[in-house]
């Protein structure tokens, strides 16, 4: 595995608040978005973020089937 780095830098207050709602409305890691936007950014994409993906796509489609139910009833 290659060595890690670590980043730091400074975004708005208005970005920081949006990633935390994706965070809380995704229930993906702060620092695994920010990876994964990195990655985007730079064309590519890891094991990890395909099974992140793969993860929010389950649950979107649980809570679509949710609401179905209730639009059914």
């Amino acid at each position: 595995m290659a060595a890690k780095k670590t980043v730091s830098t400074r975004i708005d207050e208005e970005w920081f608040s949006a990633i935390e709602q994706i965070c809380r409305e995704t229930g993906q890691d702060f620092a695994d978005w920010l990876r994964d936007a990195i990655a985007l950014k730079l064309g590519s994409e890891s094991p990890q973020q395909a099974r992140a993906l793969v993860e929010r796509v389950e649950a979107l489609e649980k809570k679509l089937q949710g609401l179905a139910g209730l639009l059914t009833r």
